[in-house]
């Protein structure tokens, strides 16, 4: 082949692309992988304003993907709380039952282990109520507007 022959016959140069691929997390477990081609004739203004619209677009993905996770943290948290108390009444049930089948005189109050195991079932549900749980429903809430609003 001389250096007057055409690589590519019958292509012209506008139809020539560069092949870009980006590559991005999405989520806290997912990558997106998205090849585009743009032609060799955009300019390096047009170019970038292109990448930007892409790159914006991995973020709305990546926003996405934690809004689902955090979701998923408040189910956690919420099982976490019903499978705490749950524990706790049968806890408390029990320590009952041991304070009746010992005679023990007086209504049934908690002591030793059985006062400190009892007061660790509240401190985590207090923390579940008061710290977890609304934490998460308001990034949850903020994560709803940002993701409405694009």
């Amino acid at each position: 082949m001389d250096a007057k022959t055409p690589l590519l016959s019958g292509v012209d140069a506008k139809d020539l692309a560069i092949g870009i691929q980006v590559q991005s997390q999405v989520g806290p477990n997912r990558h997106i992988t998205m090849t585009l081609g743009v032609p060799m004739s955009m300019s390096l203004p047009d170019l970038n304003g292109f990448m930007d619209k892409i790159v914006s677009v991995l973020d709305r993905q990546n926003d996405k993907g934690l809004f689902e996770q955090l979701k998923l943290g408040l189910e956690g948290a919420m099982r976490d709380l019903a499978t705490n108390r749950a524990h706790r009444a049968d806890y408390e049930m029990k320590c009952r039952n041991a304070w009746e089948v010992s005679n023990k005189r007086g209504e049934f109050k908690p002591f030793g282990n059985e006062k400190a195991n009892l007061e660790n079932f509240d401190k985590t549900a207090k923390e579940l109520l008061e710290i977890r749980i609304p934490k998460l429903e308001k990034e949850i809430a903020e994560f709803e507007r940002k993701l409405a609003s694009e």
